[in-house]
């Protein structure tokens, strides 16, 4: 007599057998949710396209079949969410695997190891929230996978990690997120090919300096404990691109923010190591401030850090006579960097306050310094040392007589260009002189995008406020909520988040999606999806002019998982293009055979398991960038008819 268990596998069993039946040609297949299935059926092996295989919340689930030894399609197995202690038995067999996902298992000391430490052939393994029973430590038999690129050991609650990860010399990415580790082995530093680091919220008090001596680490995400302790040396590291940092509390470390926003701003531009050291040197040491000198607080002025710069024009408020207080009768103005349009206006205004000039206004002025007395200051001839910007005059210069900057404007279009320039400009005074203006003048739909644009881009409560209120005295309460409860534009990181976003706000109110789109790319380099998935053709080509450069169009990491009917437009223009770290199922081949000159084509993704045989049919064909695992997936065929082309095929790393 059967049990329930054993009817319970059967009527699961002949779910799963109507699932292959219909699904025979797919090449990525799942079950989920069947707890009484125990094996796959022998039909599993008629899916000879299948790359990867899913099992998600099968508790019963415990052998691999011989079946599925046959799938040699099969790159990636997902055993996920299934709550087990030991891994299936016969696991090993799948010899053809490179990928192995086991998230959300329960493997503790007494797990059948053996089994997974015969597969050498993975390359990425994900055991994330799996090890919490192991109390704190790391099977060592994981670190016998020499081919490992990808480690994922994340949420396990590890409180150590052990030495013998020197050997995994072909380690990329290792994810040791949301842990409690306190140090890392010194062995770490043999990862000479690590690439990206993700340790969260683990429990370093430290800095852990093993990290420095990662000679290609580019991706750092660490919590902010650890950061704090700011060591210079960060800055430094020649490859690190992104420094990601978790646990932010603005009062336990309020340099938190400003250590990142000025990691990014060392990565941007080339800044003197003199100058690296004392900004962070400020941001670690707040009382140094009352220690230096006039240069010093006027360079950190450059920083473009908000609580230093106002902390060293409050510190230089006190040394010099007029305080910053406001331009006043008699006082002195050294002017460099770049003006606003109106530079007569503005020197009839200085002339009528007896206001001395010691450079000539052009349009080239950004910043100001201010003072009674400039005869004895050392930097007066160094045009890079600031302390006022542009719109801080704007606004001493303007406070008896707010319309300055119109005074010369003939009619309302050339005010209604303005208002623009100054809604969407990165200065709260000059924003809130728009926000009154457009209450004069009234608020028309056209404005409607430069609203949107300003709300989300700026940080200032009291520019959001003010827009807010204007919108609901003009009526418009609809987009006054969504504006406050919908997703930012500005600190999202991902194309198609963005573009979901777009779209909501165009399909409901009158908003220039194409100028918007633009105004966010000037500002972020990011719309490319939405621009090629919901643009015209013509709008569209305008757009990607001015990011096609020497035939080159870049397209990664934009969250494509198809491309446009219209891809053809760039045929004559592009010869480069550039798909990687997208989300495509299978190579657009369709797509990219309709670029005629095409003759270089980046396609680095890590979830394509089959490189189809018409890549060879682009007839001008150069070079291919593809991941490593491109020679084991690629069929011989193509991998020689791309040879006989003479096409350079390089790897790259995914």
């Amino acid at each position: 007599m059967q049990n329930y268990s054993d009817e319970r596998h059967i009527a699961d069993l002949e779910i799963v057998e109507r699932l292959i039946s219909e699904n025979i040609e797919i090449e990525f297949f799942g079950i989920t949710d069947l707890d009484g299935i125990k094996t796959l059926p022998p039909s599993i092996s008629k899916m000879v396209k299948v790359s990867l295989l899913t099992i998600d919340n099968c508790r019963e689930f415990n052998e691999i079949s011989t079946a599925m030894t046959d799938m040699k399609a099969l790159k990636w197995l997902r055993f996920i969410y299934c709550q087990h202690k030991n891994f299936p038995e016969g696991l090993s067999r799948l010899t053809q695997l490179r990928k192995l996902s086991l998230n959300e298992n329960q493997y503790s000391l007494k797990t059948n190891w053996e089994e997974l430490e015969k597969m050498q052939s993975i390359e990425s393994l994900e055991l994330s929230q799996s090890l919490i029973n192991l109390r704190g430590k790391v099977p060592k038999v994981i670190f016998s996978l020499k081919k490992l690129q990808f480690l994922y050991l994340d949420n396990n609650k590890l409180k150590q990690l052990p030495g013998e990860i020197r050997q995994l010399k072909e380690l990329i990415t290792l994810d040791l997120g949301n842990n409690k580790l306190s140090q890392l082995p010194c062995e770490i530093s043999e990862l000479k090919e690590l690439v990206t680091l993700e340790l969260g919220e683990n429990q370093f008090h430290e800095f852990p300096d093993v990290l420095l001596l990662l000679p290609k680490l580019r991706n750092l995400t660490i919590n902010a404990e650890a950061i704090n302790n700011i060591p210079f040396e960060l800055f430094d590291m020649p490859a690190l691109k992104t420094l990601n940092i978790t646990g932010k509390n603005a009062q336990k470390y309020p340099a938190i923010s400003d250590v990142e926003k000025f990691f990014n701003l060392t990565r941007k531009a080339q800044l003197d190591s003199d100058f690296i050291n004392l900004v962070l040197n400020v941001l670690k040491y707040p009382q140094l401030y009352n220690e230096l000198e006039i240069n010093e607080l006027i360079l950190l002025l450059n920083c473009k850090l908000e609580t230093v710069i106002n902390k060293s024009l409050e510190r230089l408020g006190l040394m010099l006579s007029n305080s910053f207080s406001g331009i006043r009768s008699g006082a002195n103005l050294l002017i460099c960097g770049k003006s606003f349009e109106q530079k007569n206006i503005l020197n009839q205004k200085l002339a009528q306050k007896g206001i001395v000039v010691h450079s000539k206004l052009s349009k080239k002025v950004t910043h100001v310094l201010l003072s009674q007395d400039l005869k004895n200051l050392d930097f007066l001839n160094n045009p890079k040392l600031v302390l006022l910007t542009e719109k801080m005059l704007h606004k001493a210069v303007a406070d008896a007589d707010r319309d300055i900057i119109f005074s010369d404007s003939a009619d309302y279009e050339s005010s209604f260009n303005k208002i623009r320039e100054l809604l969407t400009s990165d200065d709260t005074n000059s924003s809130m002189l728009a926000l009154n203006l457009i209450q004069n003048y009234g608020l028309s739909d056209s404005l409607l995008t430069d609203l949107l644009f300003a709300y989300k881009k700026t940080q200032s409560d009291l520019v959001r406020k003010a827009i807010l209120s204007l919108l609901k005295k003009q009526g418009n309460f609809d987009f006054a909520a969504d504006l406050k409860k919908r997703m930012p534009l500005f600190k999202i990181n991902k194309e198609k988040t963005l573009s979901k976003s777009l779209l909501f706000y165009g399909s409901k109110y009158k908003i220039e999606s194409i100028r918007l789109v633009k105004m966010i790319f000037d500002k972020t380099k990011m719309g490319r999806h939405f621009a090629l998935m919901h643009f015209e053709t013509n709008n569209k080509f305008d757009f990607f002019e001015q990011i096609i450069e020497n035939g080159q169009l870049n397209l990664s990491n934009c969250d494509l998982e198809k491309l446009p009917d219209d891809f053809e437009m760039f045929s004559k223009k592009v010869t480069s293009v550039n798909l990687s770290y997208n989300k495509f199922d299978e190579v657009p081949i369709k797509a990219l055979l309709k670029l005629k000159n095409l003759t270089e084509l980046k396609f680095v993704n890590a979830n394509i398991w089959h490189y189809p045989d018409e890549i060879a049919e682009i007839s001008k064909l150069e070079t291919i960038y593809v991941p490593f695992s491109f020679a084991q997936l690629a069929s011989a065929n193509l991998i020689a008819k791309l040879n006989s082309m003479q096409v350079k095929i390089k790897s790259a790393i995914v």
